[in-house]
C-alpha cells in the first residue's frame, strides 16, 4: 500500500506540474475498463469508512487500502499515465492525484506513514534470524535478487541458506556459551 503511494508520488513529480490544476480536470477521456474499475474502488472510500466505524473495524480500512492498492498497480501495469495526449493525460493524473488522496487518508486512519518514495535500506543480516531469500528459497521474490543477499557473497540463494543457517549455528552456540 505505501509502495502505490509513492509510485503516484513518484509519476506526479514526473510530470511536474501544478497539482492545483488537476482538480479542474475533465475525467471524461478515462473509459478503459481499468480506469472505471479504479474510480469504483474510489467511490466506495466513504461508504466503508462509515461501515468500518458503525462496525468498529479498522481491519476493514486496511483491506480496503490494500484492494485499491491492487486496483493501482493492476492499472498502472495496463496504461501509461503520461501519454502525448494531453486531456487523457490529465485526466490520468487526476486520477492517480485522487487515488494518492485517499491511500493518504486512509493509512493515516490506520497510523501509518504514507512515504513519497521507497527508500532502499540494506539489511544488516548479523541482527536478524532469517534471511528473507532463505524463507522463500526457490520460489520466492527474493530469489536471485543480490542487495538480500549476505556480506559480499556473489552465490546463489542456495548460498544464503547455508549462511543462515551458519548464522543461527553461531547465534545458537553463543547462548550455549552464555
Amino acid at each position: 500500500v505505501q509502495y502505490a503511494h509513492a509510485r503516484i508520488c513518484s509519476v506526479l513529480a514526473l510530470w511536474g506540474g501544478d497539482e492545483s490544476t488537476l482538480d479542474a480536470v475533465d475525467l471524461s477521456p478515462l473509459t478503459g475498463p481499468r480506469e472505471a474499475a479504479l474510480m469504483a474502488q474510489l467511490a466506495e472510500y466513504p461508504d466503508l469508512l462509515l461501515h468500518a466505524l458503525e462496525e468498529l473495524g479498522p481491519h476493514q480500512v486496511a483491506f480496503y487500502l490494500r484492494d485499491l492498492a491492487g486496483e493501482l498497480h493492476s492499472y498502472y501495469n495496463a496504461e501509461r499515465v503520461l501519454v502525448d495526449d494531453l486531456p487523457t493525460k490529465m485526466a490520468r493524473l487526476a486520477l492517480m492525484s485522487a487515488t494518492r488522496q485517499v491511500l493518504r487518508n486512509g493509512l493515516a486512519l490506520i497510523g501509518v506513514s504514507a512515504p513519497s518514495r521507497m527508500e532502499s535500506r540494506k539489511n544488516d543480516y548479523s541482527q536478524k534470524r532469517i534471511l528473507p531469500s532463505a524463507t522463500r528459497r526457490h520460489r520466492g521474490r527474493y530469489h536471485h535478487r543480490p542487495d538480500y543477499r549476505l556480506g559480499d557473497s556473489a552465490g546463489s540463494c542456495c548460498d544464503d541458506y547455508q549462511n543462515v543457517f551458519a548464522l543461527s549455528q553461531q547465534s545458537w552456540q553463543t547462548r550455549q556459551g552464555a
